[in-house]
């Protein structure tokens, strides 16, 4: 038998190795040649073994022993200079540890001497100067000193030459690391792009250069992803965001609990967390990043110099999330946390004015919610001495004067002082002046100044105030590389600002630029739950309405049809962007259309069926998430790469009016648009010049008129409350209906003050039409309150004219085209009747429906083949959505639910559960053209987001069906037989 090899665990060899020694030093007497290097592999062991364990004791035996060997090994002699290098090391882990300023000197000093010792063709030379540059800049971060960082890059770049570490060199990537870390040092004093480039390049050397398994790893990935998130601070690139989080997962991953390391790692994550939260505001990010540096300040020790940076940190995580969720709690653990950061850091630490400028943004927060004048007072004196304590030319002095200039302006508001106006003005100028442009904050910046300016035109009614406020605002909206919600945030200030100076011009291109910002708040690469927040916050139809009625006065038709169909559905004009068309692409450009065809086939299944916002929070939901955005990211990058190839600058941009018309080709469109500034009709056909027919204007002056105007809000009407969609028991049925006496008595005032008015002008007859069906056909385009009021039944407007209603004019235009293409054969008519659905109440006529359709359908011809019917329980989620797939019409006669905040909730109630439709939009249906839903709201939308379409009707047009007759209520159910056996006798006539 072959002898078995027992592996000694780590921890049992270190104590082995130590104990090793010292019985070895006992037997070594005094004066003895090998006495030094005795102690020295024993401070080497002592240290090794803090590395692991953290115990500070082995630190002090590390040194003790050291010293000991030094003071023993005579000048000359060849391991002089390992030994005063061990000693540095030992020196300067004591100094991490500590913070005690005399170690990092101590460090210094012993590394220069062994460097002074050792001969230039020496190949440990360049491990010297590594660890030089190393304590230079380590000596930097405590004391701030500009000199000592040029002598860490001048030790680190001379140690990089290629004659000291030649490639392969196991050292190679551990002064890698150093010189990264010394450029990206000194990127944060100066701000030179160069610095933070350069020290990417220099990180990215390192982690190639390191093997899996290996102990240093983790530290060179957060390097890394440090790097990143210092580039996108500086250029708001969401590949760096997301790059760096990415690498600290790694780090945190591969770092076993209790390592000494794991704090910073977690740190580093939860930054990343919260600089891409800054970005796009998903609440998970926030979650994640307060996790992360609450488990970074539990693992750090009392006494760590790196605990008040932990606490500084995670007291912004908890302020962040109160800015967003307003709980009073996290404003309360905000400041705590900051109170003991300031506590913890000495005067004279280059860290002490953040953690002061982070404390004044606590109590200015608390100020806000609670309004205790102590809170504002202690605000701006710890920004005062934020901004005293920052030296100048550093690059976080302009958020220390913009944080100061925050609080000058809340005492303001609260006092009155107009000094305290002007120093906030003051002081946002200087932070202005300081910002270069392209940083993702001179936005900010911008923005509040014009704040700030407004209210000093407000009380001093100076136009020099509004004139420099409007300035800024625009400024702000339209920085290169700022924060998307602070851009958006500017538009409308900058709008609202010049319709108060009556500058209608001005007005209409900030709306304009406010529309464009909008795909960027309600990103792709955001999960479905959260851009429909976004959007339901930010109300995209209300920007698309303001900048219509400002076109329309200005007599630019085209423009406010472009402008009010970029602001509505824009959920659904970015999903169908993922499904365009390449038809032209590919022929010029195969390549480039290949890869953007298989990218945006990932994206559209990771879309509707890859993410679920029931998992969020899971490692799994993160991974999904990350490849998700990863797709995004490079689909974005391949449209812009498009854009640059001649013919194509205008590739996926929005529709031009030119195009939208064709909307138009089976009968006139009749915009309605409803605004704070008036109500206008447009009407146009696929030929002639539009027609604008004005119904009304504000009574007031435009100024009057909008002091009375909050442009955050806007609420439609709705013709009854939705019950809560999670209590089966309450939800209305089909024939759970009574009339709806609001809705009566406003369609005569709708009759008189706008559809008779629009019918008039284009010329239709107003005699009503009783034998026959209408020659005029309207394609009504409805905004605002209109949206989901049954303009059709108002007086005699069905006797008039034959009535559809319009989303947007490109889904249209894109669903007539598909209509055009022709289907081989009869197609396949699936029809689904539902009458008693588990725990909703019955529909008994739902099966007569069916029988119907089925009825008519046969009678006119249509083969008994081609009908395919699921009733009660054969009407079950699986086979209806597999149905679906290659049916060409599709009538449904059962419940259906409109989810009130989460439209991807709503769905059909068939036998054994819901048919969702987030299921039914991830579906590409070539063959769909038609589809019935005789089922209640079907076409009713979300509550505060009319707008936006996202409802099951809206859902089966963008699966393909591009004809879809809907419900915006509930309908009676012994009328739903015969409306579709009158709707499909019509529709099969020939």
């Amino acid at each position: 038998m072959g002898q078995v090899e027992r592996r000694i665990p780590e921890e049992v060899a270190e104590d082995l190795e130590i104990s090793n020694i010292q019985q070895s030093l006992a037997l070594t007497p005094d004066g003895h040649p090998n006495k030094p290097a005795l102690l020295s592999n024993l401070g080497e062991s002592y240290r090794a073994r803090f590395g692991r364990l953290g115990d500070l004791a082995d630190l002090e035996h590390s040194i003790a022993s050291l010293e000991q060997a030094l003071a023993l090994t005579l000048y000359g002699h060849p391991n002089k200079p390992d030994t005063l290098t061990s000693l540095g090391n030992s020196y300067q882990t004591r100094f991490l540890r500590l913070g005690d300023l005399a170690d990092g000197n101590n460090a210094i000093a012993s590394w220069e001497q062994g460097l002074a010792l050792t001969p230039d063709v020496h190949l440990v030379k360049a491990n010297r100067l590594s660890n030089i540059g190393a304590g230079y800049r380590a000596r930097f971060e405590r004391l701030g000193d500009h000199a000592d960082l040029e002598h860490s890059i001048a030790s680190l770049e001379q140690a990089q030459a290629v004659a000291l570490t030649p490639d392969g060199h196991p050292d190679k990537p551990g002064r890698l690391t150093n010189l990264g870390n010394g450029y990206g040092e000194r990127f944060e004093r100066l701000g030179d792009l160069a610095d933070v480039e350069n020290s990417i390049v220099s990180y990215q050397q390192a982690v190639a250069l390191t093997p899996d398994g290996h102990p240093d790893r983790p530290g060179r990935l957060t390097n890394f992803g440090h790097g990143c998130a210092r580039r996108f601070l500086r250029l708001g690139d969401l590949v760096d965001v997301e790059n760096s989080i990415a690498s600290h997962q790694q780090a945190v991953a591969l770092t076993p609990d209790g390592h000494p390391d794991k704090p910073a790692y977690l740190t580093n994550l939860g930054n990343g967390y919260g600089e891409r939260f800054e970005r796009l505001g998903d609440l998970a990010d926030v979650e994640n990043s307060i996790a992360s540096h609450q488990q970074a300040v539990a693992l750090t020790p009392d006494g760590h110099p790196d605990k008040p940076g932990c606490l500084t940190n995670l007291g912004n995580g908890h302020l962040r999330r109160f800015e967003r969720l307003g709980d009073l709690a996290d404003v309360e653990n905000s400041i705590a946390s900051h109170q003991q950061a300031v506590a913890l850091t000495p005067d004279g630490h280059p860290g002490k004015p953040a953690h002061l400028t982070s404390l004044g943004s606590g109590y200015g927060q608390r100020f806000e919610r609670l309004g205790d004048l102590a809170d504002v007072e202690n605000s701006i004196a710890s920004h005062q001495q934020a901004v005293a304590l920052t030296p100048d030319g550093h690059p976080n002095m302009p958020v220390c004067l913009a944080n100061l200039s925050k609080g000058y302006e809340r005492r303001f508001e609260r006092l009155g002082d107009l000094a305290d106006l002007e120093n906030s003005i003051a002081s946002h100028q200087q932070a202005v002046a300081l910002t270069p442009d392209g940083h993702p904050q001179k936005s900010q910046f911008l923005f509040n100044l014009g704040q700030t300016q407004h209210i000093a035109w407000t009380h001093t009614h100076e136009e020099s105030n509004l004139h420099n406020a409007v300035l800024n605002m625009q400024s702000a909206a339209q920085s290169l590389g700022g924060p998307p919600r602070v851009m958006l945030e500017a538009s409308r200030s900058w709008a609202r600002l010049c319709l108060v100076s009556l500058d209608i011009p001005s007005a209409l291109t900030a709306f304009r630029t406010a529309i464009e910002i909008l795909p960027q708040i309600a990103w792709l690469g955001l999960d479905i739950g959260s851009r429909q927040d976004w959007l339901a916050k930010e109300k995209p139809e209300e920007l698309g309405c303001m900048a219509a009625t400002c076109a329309i006065r200005l007599g630019r038709f085209e423009e406010a049809v472009e402008l009010l169909d970029m602001a509505r559905s824009v959920f659904w004009q970015q999903a169908s962007s993922v499904r365009s068309n390449l038809q032209d692409l590919t022929a010029e450009w195969p390549e480039l259309a290949r890869e953007l065809e298989m990218v945006s086939h990932k994206l559209d299944t990771s879309s509707f069926s890859g993410l679920s916002t029931a998992s969020s929070g899971t490692k799994l939901y993160e991974h999904q998430l990350a490849g998700h955005r990863g797709l995004v990211l490079r689909r974005e990058s391949l449209i812009k790469e498009i854009r640059l190839v001649p013919g194509f600058e205008f590739f996926l941009k929005p529709t031009p009016f030119n195009r939208l018309r064709d909307a138009a080709a089976t009968g006139r469109v009749v915009i309605i648009n409803i605004s704070k500034l008036g109500t206008d009709a447009l009407v146009f056909d696929c030929t002639n010049s539009i027609r604008h027919v004005l119904l009304s204007r504000p009574s007031l002056t435009l100024p009057e008129a909008l002091d009375s105007i909050d442009l955050d809000t806007f609420k439609p009407a709705k013709e009854t409350d939705l019950t809560p969609f999670d209590d089966p028991a309450q939800r209305q049925g089909r024939a759970d209906i009574t009339e709806d006496h609001q809705t009566s008595r406003t369609l005569p005032r709708i009759w008189e003050r706008i559809l008779k008015p629009i019918l008039a002008a284009v010329g239709i007859p107003l005699q009503p039409i009783h034998d026959r069906v209408p020659p005029h056909r309207i394609l009504w385009y409805l905004t605002g309150p209109l949206t989901f009021t049954p303009i059709h039944a108002a007086e005699h407007v069905s006797q008039l004219v034959v009535s559809s209603y319009v989303t947007t004019l490109s889904s249209l235009a894109e669903a007539q085209k598909r209509q055009s293409e022709a289907i081989s054969g009869y197609p396949m008519l699936l029809a689904i009747s539902q009458p008693d659905t588990p725990d909703l109440s019955r529909i008994p006529h739902a099966t007569d429906e069916v029988n119907m359709v089925m009825q008519t359908a046969l009678a006119a011809g249509w083969p008994e083949g081609k009908l395919q019917r699921f009733d009660r329980a054969d009407a079950i989620i699986d086979q209806v959505s597999t149905a679906l797939n290659s049916c060409s019409w599709v009538h449904f006669a059962c419940h259906a639910m409109q989810h009130a905040s989460d439209g991807m909730e709503s769905a059909f109630a068939l036998h054994d559960g819901r048919l969702k439709l987030s299921v039914i939009a991830a579906k590409r249906l070539p063959s769909a053209r038609f589809a019935f839903l005789s089922a209640c709201e079907s076409a009713s939308g979300l509550e505060g987001s009319p707008g936006e379409a996202i409802h099951l009707s809206a859902g089966m047009q963008f699966a393909g069906f591009s004809s879809v007759i809907a419900t915006m209520w509930s309908i009676q159910d012994e009328d739903a037989p015969i409306i579709a056996k009158h709707t499909y006798a019509y529709l099969l006539r020939n």
